[in-house]
C-alpha cells in the first residue's frame, strides 16, 4: 500500500529529478555539446540516472497501488529501456568504444517504449486523472519529437541540419524535464488525503530509517555534483590571469572563408624573423578544456605555451599556429559532428601565402583533445605534414595506412593508467601503422595517468627529432 511516508519519498525524488533536469538544461545552454566533456559530467549523469530510477520505481509502485495495470506494465518496460540507454551512454562517456554501436538501438528502444508508456498513461484508466493525462500527453509530444529528430539525425549527412536537430532535441528535453511536476502535484494531493499510519513495529521503523538515509544520500550527491558541474561551467567562461599572460606574446588573428565561417587563432613568428629564410610551421591544437571563442585560453591548453619559451624559440625557430575550436564543434574526428579541420587547413594555406613557411616542415603536436586532432590531421591530410606528436589521444586505425603512404613521421606518447583516454587508443594506432608498413615511435609511461605533466617535455631528443623531420 501507499503510506504517507512513501508518498513523501516519491515526491522527494521526483522533485530532485526536476531540479537536476533544470540544472542540466542551464549548463547545456552555456556549454552546448561540450557538456559531455566537463570533468564532473560523468558523475552528474550517473547521479541523475539513479535519482530518476528511484523516482520511476515509486511511480510504478503508485500505479500498482491504484490498479493502473496497463500503465504499471508499460512503465516497467519503459524504465528498463531508459536505464539500459543511460548505461550505454555512461559507458560511452567512459570511452568504451564497443558501446558506440549500441547507442542508436538503445535510444530508439527507450523512445519507443516511452511513447507506448505515455499513450497508456493518457488513454487508460489513469487518464481519468487530469494531471496524469496531461503528463502523458506532454510525454507523447516530446517522445515523438525526440524520435523524429533522432531518426533524421542519424540518417542525414548535412552537418548544419544535424546541429539544428540536436538543438531541437535539447530544447525538447528541457521542457519535458518539467513534466514530473504534474506527478508531484498528483501525489501531493493524494498524500494529504491519506491517513498517516503510526509505525508500531521495529521493521516499519527500520524502513523509515532507510528511507530517510536514502533521501539524505540522494540530496547530498545531487548537491555535491551539481555544485561541481555548475562551477566547471562558470570556469569555462572565466579566463585566468595565467592564460592571458601566456597568450599575450602571440598575435590574435582570425581566418574567414567565403561562407562567413570564422576560425580564431593565435600566431607567433620566429625570433628575428627573416622573410628570406624558410621556417617550419607547428600547429598546436589545444585540449578539450580550452574550447571557445575568446581566442586566449587555447595557448595555455596547447603545446604552444611550451614552445614559446625563449630558449626553445632560439634553438628551434618556427611559426606557432594555435587555432581555437568552438564549443559546438570538434577538430573533425567525431563523425556527424561539426568539424573545423577544413578551416584549419585553409588558414594554414593563407598563412603560407603571407609568411615564409617551409611547406616541407609542417608539424602537429597536441595533448588529449589536441592528440586526437593531431591523429586526425595526419590521417586525413597526410601530405600536409612531415611529423606529428600525438599525446594521450586517439585516432582511427582504419586510416593508419594514409599516414604510412603519406610518409608522416610519428612519435606518440601515452600513460598506461590514463583513465580519460584509454591507452589502447594509442596502442591501436601504433599497431595499425606498423601493420601498414610504417615505423612509428611510441613512448608509454608506466603508472602515468592522463596528465603526463613534464614527462613528455623532458623526453630526451624529442624536439631535436621533431624539427629534423622533413618531407621529401
Amino acid at each position: 500500500m501507499m503510506t504517507k511516508s512513501l508518498y513523501t519519498f516519491a515526491i522527494f525524488f521526483l522533485t530532485l529529478m526536476v531540479c537536476s533536469g533544470i540544472l542540466t538544461g542551464v549548463v547545456h545552454f552555456f556549454t552546448g555539446p561540450y557538456i559531455a566533456k566537463l570533468e564532473s559530467f560523468n558523475n552528474w549523469h550517473l547521479t541523475g540516472t539513479v535519482v530518476s530510477l528511484v523516482g520511476s520505481v515509486f511511480l510504478i509502485k503508485y500505479y500498482y497501488f491504484k490498479r493502473y495495470r496497463l500503465v504499471f506494465y508499460t512503465g516497467i518496460i519503459a524504465t528498463v529501456t531508459s536505464v539500459c540507454f543511460a548505461f550505454v551512454y555512461y559507458m560511452m562517456l567512459l570511452r568504451h568504444r564497443q558501446f558506440e554501436t549500441l547507442y542508436a538501438p538503445a535510444l530508439y528502444s527507450a523512445l519507443i517504449t516511452g511513447i507506448i508508456y505515455s499513450l497508456s498513461l493518457t488513454f487508460s484508466s489513469s487518464g481519468k486523472q487530469p494531471r496524469l493525462k496531461a503528463a502523458g500527453i506532454l510525454y507523447i509530444i516530446s517522445g515523438v519529437i525526440h524520435l523524429i529528430t533522432a531518426i533524421w539525425f542519424f540518417s542525414s549527412q548535412d552537418i548544419p541540419l544535424k546541429v539544428t536537430l540536436e538543438s531541437m532535441h535539447h530544447w525538447t528535453s528541457r521542457i519535458s524535464s518539467l513534466v514530473p511536476v504534474l506527478f508531484i502535484l498528483q501525489l501531493r494531493n493524494e498524500a494529504f488525503q491519506t491517513k498517516d499510519i503510526v509505525l508500531q513495529t521495529s521493521q516499519a521503523s527500520s524502513l523509515e530509517g532507510w528511507l530517510a538515509l536514502a533521501r539524505m544520500m540522494a540530496l547530498g550527491f545531487t548537491i555535491y555534483f551539481g555544485i561541481n558541474i555548475a562551477s566547471q561551467t562558470y570556469r569555462l567562461d572565466h579566463i585566468s590571469e595565467s592564460a592571458r599572460i601566456l597568450a599575450q606574446p602571440f598575435e590574435a588573428r582570425y581566418y574567414a572563408n567565403g561562407k562567413g565561417d570564422t576560425l580564431r587563432y593565435r600566431f607567433m613568428k620566429p625570433l628575428d624573423y627573416n622573410s628570406e629564410k624558410k621556417y617550419p610551421l607547428v600547429i598546436c591544437p589545444h585540449h578539450g578544456g580550452a574550447h571557445g571563442t575568446d581566442n586566449i585560453r587555447q595557448v595555455e591548453g596547447s603545446w604552444a605555451a611550451y614552445l614559446s619559451r625563449t630558449e626553445y624559440r632560439k634553438k628551434y625557430p618556427a611559426f606557432l599556429f594555435v587555432p581555437q575550436c568552438p564549443r559546438n564543434a570538434g577538430w573533425g574526428n567525431y563523425p556527424g559532428y561539426p568539424g573545423i579541420d577544413t578551416m584549419v587547413f585553409a588558414a594554414m594555406d593563407a598563412l603560407e601565402k603571407e609568411f615564409s613557411i617551409d611547406a616541407k616542415r609542417r608539424y602537429s603536436i597536441g595533448v588529449s583533445g589536441g592528440g586526437y586532432a593531431s591523429w586526425h590531421f595526419i590521417s586525413t591530410r597526410p601530405t600536409l605534414f612531415a611529423a606529428a606528436v600525438p599525446i594521450c589521444g586517439g585516432g582511427n586505425p582504419k586510416l593508419a595506412h594514409n599516414i604510412v603512404d603519406g610518409r608522416v613521421s610519428v612519435w606518440a606518447f601515452h600513460g598506461d593508467k590514463d583513465d580519460l583516454v584509454p591507452v589502447s587508443y594509442s596502442r591501436d594506432m601504433i599497431a595499425a601503422i606498423k601493420k601498414a608498413g610504417g615505423k612509428p615511435r611510441y613512448t608509454e609511461f608506466k603508472g602515468a595517468g592522463h596528465n603526463l605533466g613534464g614527462a613528455v617535455e623532458n623526453t630526451p631528443g624529442l624536439l631535436d627529432w621533431l624539427f629534423a623531420q622533413k618531407r621529401e
